[in-house]
């Protein structure tokens, strides 16, 4: 297998290997966004519940006193239907306002032995028993007590609250005060700008065989999540309010597979789908009835979550950037290798030649041209620390800025544009030079902080002086700590190393190079340099932090990046600065440090 197919089959692993690895950050950040909607959603439902029955409770004892007043006469020889005449008299636009201003479905007052008295929402139907089918009546007869919650009705679904009507401690009936689902909707709404519905379990099909059920069969929309659920709606309007509803419905039969097993758990959850370019968070929270049993569940649409879809361009912009670091990275490590392996092959080749050949002569030839390139490898290879370390530097600093502008959210498809051509300028770069060389660059490690006058001290000990004098002066009041000291002591010594170079071509007696610390301010120092060797002409003291400038000839083996290399480390690694002044005895040379 060629070079070429392994490192494809490399790249795409690790790609294969990042993308599920991202995936499963994003997934675990989105169900972490789910639990957070549900509990949310919960908190709203549970509040829901409680302002109506707060709303319930001052409902009851605004009517409690004339409702107990009728229920006494009724007690005391008033036949039932001077009963509904009176209670018709007192509370008919009781009725119409609560139920304009709070929602109420049903005001229903019950006989003591729990027949219907009088339906304030149906006035013609009386007189049927209610105990054999309706739960929380049983429960209210049973105790005496308050029954409030959820109850599935023969025509309607509501949050019920029944209250026993008592006298002197005696029980006379029982009153029922029920809100629709359509005002605690838009209560909800009012809290929370999303969509909500209500949800019903309907396993034996009850709904379906209810007699009643073609008259009000409007209440319910059938099939909205599961052969077992319909969706509790409004009768009026219907056709307009499925219209309106559509989207729902759309990603309600988008969902069906994600929550069909869920659903006859009741347990509380949330599911997500992506729909018109929006992603919709869908949260469902189980409903217990007066019974006790799970029988519906309170849904929540969040449209449009900001979050979801923060988690999901996440994702694109890391495989983005994985994708540019492992291309990055195997383009580099391709073209090395498959210089080192053009190398071995051309050593092959020529030791296959040498043996081959019979000539000394020629044989010494071969011999050396082979010495003659390994010389100049050498010499390309000392270059490399000095040579690659602004390109590869650039290509971390863009890297870095890219990951800054996406967690600022600066990053457009122009910046990311401009840094990649940073990128790719720098790879290009290398790309030619590494034909040259063989190994360019190591990062720079950050070290052990240490007092720089000491990493100066021991820099200026392993320099060979040659009889020139090199005083250190220490003005700090307190000990100034770096990182870095390696690349430092290579800083001093390439600048102390100029300086004696420069006294011993002038052939000064008295050579001096004097290196003093001083406080710039309060969070920096300055480092000076200072030589007597005459100074550097004005016309080419600008370039000398050029790369490849020397003033050394050619025989002297000076490479010109020196001083290159030591601007980069101070200002790049150090986040200092170096500069050159000139002096009228020499040259000096200042590092300013924060």
């Amino acid at each position: 297998m060629k070079l070429q197919g392994i490192f494809l089959l490399i790249f795409l692993f690790f790609e294969i290997v990042g993308y599920f690895y991202i995936t499963s950050v994003r997934d675990k950040e989105v169900n972490d966004i789910l639990n957070h909607s549900v509990e949310q959603n919960k908190i709203l439902y549970n509040s829901l519940i409680e302002s109506f029955q707060t709303r319930s409770n001052m409902i009851f004892d605004s009517l409690n006193d004339k409702s107990v007043e009728i229920y006494t006469f009724l007690k005391h020889g008033w036949s039932e239907d001077e009963g509904r005449r009176e209670l018709k008299k007192a509370f008919s636009e009781t009725f119409n306002y609560l139920k304009e201003k709070y929602g109420i479905e049903q005001l229903h007052f019950h006989t003591e032995d729990g027949r219907s008295l009088y339906r304030f929402h149906e006035p013609k139907v009386f007189g049927d028993s209610l105990v054999g089918f309706r739960e929380s009546l049983k429960i209210m007869q049973k105790d005496k007590k308050v029954v409030r919650g959820f109850e599935e009705g023969l025509t309607f679904n509501s949050i019920r609250n029944i209250y026993p009507i008592v006298f002197e401690g005696q029980f006379l009936g029982s009153v029922e005060i029920n809100f629709s689902f359509k005002f605690i909707r838009k209560r909800a709404v009012h809290i929370l700008p999303y969509q909500y519905s209500f949800i019903l379990y309907d396993k034996n099909k009850v709904l379906e065989s209810r007699r009643c059920f073609d008259k009000f069969q409007k209440n319910f929309l059938s099939q909205y999540f599961y052969n077992d659920f319909g969706s509790k709606i409004s009768c009026k309007n219907l056709e307009k309010m499925i219209e309106a509803n559509r989207p729902l419905q759309d990603i309600n039969r988008m969902i069906q597979t994600k929550v069909e097993d869920k659903l006859l758990k009741f347990e509380e959850f949330a599911v997500f789908k992506s729909y018109e370019d929006k992603f919709y968070s869908v949260s469902f929270i189980p409903m217990k009835s007066i019974s006790g049993k799970s029988s519906a569940y309170f849904v929540a649409y969040e449209k449009n979550n900001k979050a979801i879809q923060h988690e999901f361009e996440l994702m694109r912009s890391r495989i983005l950037i994985l994708t540019l670091s492992l291309s990055i990275i195997f383009s580099l490590l391709y073209l090395f290798i498959s210089k080192e392996l053009e190398m071995r092959d051309l050593n092959r080749e020529l030791k296959i030649k040498i043996r081959e050949e019979i000539e000394a002569s020629r044989r010494k030839d071969r011999v050396i041209l082979q010495q003659s390139k390994l010389s100049a490898m050498a010499e390309m290879i000392n270059s490399i620390a000095h040579h690659w370390r602004q390109p590869l530097n650039r290509i971390s600093l863009e890297v870095l800025n890219i990951e800054e502008d996406f967690f600022y959210g600066d990053l457009s498809e122009e910046t990311l544009q401009q840094h990649s051509e940073g990128i790719n300028q720098s790879l290009q770069y290398l790309s030619r030079v590494i034909d040259d060389f063989r190994e360019f660059y190591k990062p720079p490690k950050e070290q052990e902080q240490t007092d720089i006058s000491l990493v100066i001290k021991k820099s200026v000990e392993n320099i060979k002086k040659d009889g020139i004098r090199i005083d250190i002066r220490n003005y700090l009041t307190d000990k100034y700590e770096i990182s870095f000291c390696e690349e430092f002591n290579q800083v001093i010594q390439n600048i102390v190393k100029n300086a004696i170079y420069a006294i011993k071509k002038l052939e000064i007696e008295s050579g001096l190079i004097i290196i003093s610390l001083s406080e710039r301010n309060e969070n920096g120092i300055l480092v000076s340099i200072k030589d007597n060797a005459g100074g550097i002409d004005k016309g080419i003291s600008d370039r000398i932090f050029e790369p490849y400038f020397t003033t050394k000839n050619e025989d002297e083996e000076a490479t010109g990046m020196g001083l290159y290399v030591s601007k980069i480390i101070v200002e790049t690694n150090m986040d200092g600065e170096l500069s050159f002044v000139p002096h009228e005895k020499g040259s000096e040379f200042q590092i300013n440090l924060n």
